[in-house]
């Protein structure tokens, strides 16, 4: 049991880092498809804020347009876990790219995603994230 779990959480954190790094390419689809568009959804982001399924999905396709030169990335995981039909993963991403047509330069988010089950498929449906310490605010770049 604890290695299908370890396995289930592995790869739930590799579709979701998939999903940030499309982010930070330009397209917010996978990052659009991995999360609920059932009510309650709120983000808290290092740069903006949005409650509910369409502000979330339109704070989404924002952020995609404003990265440009996505270098590299890599999560820390810090802890993940998943029960009955509630899951979350924890991290410091770590992220290299520009944003706003500025120089490429490294930051790193801590952040904490909160996933629900539905329709038997794993949807986030809230997220905060804010600068790690010593990383410059994402919301200065922006």
């Amino acid at each position: 049991m604890v290695d299908d779990k370890a396995k289930f959480l592995e790869a739930l954190v590799a579709r979701m880092k998939a999903a940030d790094d499309a982010l930070h390419s330009g397209d917010a689809g996978p990052r659009k498809a991995l999360w609920s568009t059932k009510e309650p959804v709120t983000v808290f982001g290092a740069a903006l804020s949005a409650t509910g399924p369409v502000e979330t999905e339109a704070t989404f396709d924002w952020l995609a347009s404003r990265f440009t030169g996505f270098k590299s990335a890599e999560w820390e995981v810090l802890s993940a876990d998943a029960s009955g039909d509630l899951a979350y993963v924890v991290a410091i991403e770590h992220t290299t790219g520009a944003i706003g047509g500025s120089p490429n330069e490294s930051y790193a988010l801590r952040a904490t995603t909160i996933l629900r089950r539905e329709d038997g498929e794993w949807r986030a449906f809230h997220r905060h994230a804010d600068p790690a310490e010593g990383s410059v605010a994402a919301r200065d770049r922006l």
